[in-house]
């Protein structure tokens, strides 16, 4: 596994305490499989577009689109290092989804197992029911991100613990 950055929940909080605002980025390093994967698997919907049945042509298709955009998701975060996991005082934002504290009811680790390989998620979930939105609903922050997801998912419980207390 690549290495992850050395900040850890002392220091996510010292940040918290001093500016409000904790941003952890997307790991580089951790994203660049996940590209080689959708480049492979648009080479396995080009041959199956190239030497394969209709069928088979169709499901070409398919794997090229999807690597396709699978792909561009990948090389930007690669490139770029996002989307960002930014934690205030108020809120929890990870790329372009937002909740606020108030409506976080818990946080723990999903796993996903896909072709044998797991892929870890640390799941923020919410209800935002009662306030016109659709029922429970979940914030997902991949492995990708620069940061040992145990203690990250330890330390935002810790926030989330505060939060409710102040309320």
């Amino acid at each position: 596994m690549p290495q992850v950055s050395h900040q850890t929940a002392d220091d996510w909080q010292t940040q918290l305490d001093g500016t409000g605002e904790v941003t952890i980025a997307t790991s580089r390093l951790r994203a660049t499989p996940v590209l080689l994967a959708c480049i492979a698997f648009i080479a396995l919907g080009v041959f199956l577009l190239v030497d394969g049945t209709e069928l088979e042509a169709v499901v070409g298709v398919a794997c090229i689109l999807l690597g396709l955009f699978g792909f561009a998701r990948a090389a930007w975060a690669v490139g770029t290092g996002r989307p960002h996991l930014v934690v205030s005082t108020g809120r929890v934002r990870y790329g372009p989804e937002s909740v606020p504290w108030s409506w976080v009811s818990s946080i723990s680790h999903r796993t996903v197992r896909v072709r044998g390989r797991s892929a870890v998620y640390l799941a923020i979930s919410y209800d935002a029911s009662d306030r016109g939105m659709a029922g429970n609903d979940v914030l997902y922050v991949p492995d990708t991100i620069d940061a040992d997801l145990t203690e990250l998912g330890r330390w935002l419980n810790g926030v989330l613990l505060r939060h409710h207390r102040r309320e």
